[in-house]
């Protein structure tokens, strides 16, 4: 069974797509996208438009590239990135997000 995560964080969105075998985790690809969604967040404590369509469209290409695999979408335990982590920020970037993807941030 092939898997794929995407890990949104401050800077790069990262891609892992693996293949379970008997328990195991065989890495098939990774990629990497410096999307610098946090840029000027220290200052206007507002996501830019700019880092957000650049972050969507990271997203947009990994899920499109990868076809054959089963996509589960979790929110994980810990902290989102720093950004996300302000509630007007997180709710401009999921409504951003849930216009241009097949499914929506929870």
């Amino acid at each position: 069974m092939r898997r794929a995560v995407i890990d949104i964080g401050t800077n790069t969105v990262k891609l892992l797509v693996a293949e379970i075998q008997n328990g195991q985790l065989q890495p098939v690809a990774s990629k990497d996208a410096t999307t610098r969604l946090g840029e000027g967040t220290d200052q206007t404590k507002r996501l830019s438009q700019g880092a957000i369509n650049r972050t969507v469209a990271a997203i947009s290409t990994y899920v499109s590239s990868t076809p054959r695999v089963t996509w589960a979408l979790r929110r994980l335990s810990g902290s989102p990135p720093a950004p996300l982590a302000m509630p007007p920020m997180a709710t401009s970037f999921s409504t951003r997000f849930g216009k241009r993807a097949i499914w929506r941030l929870r």
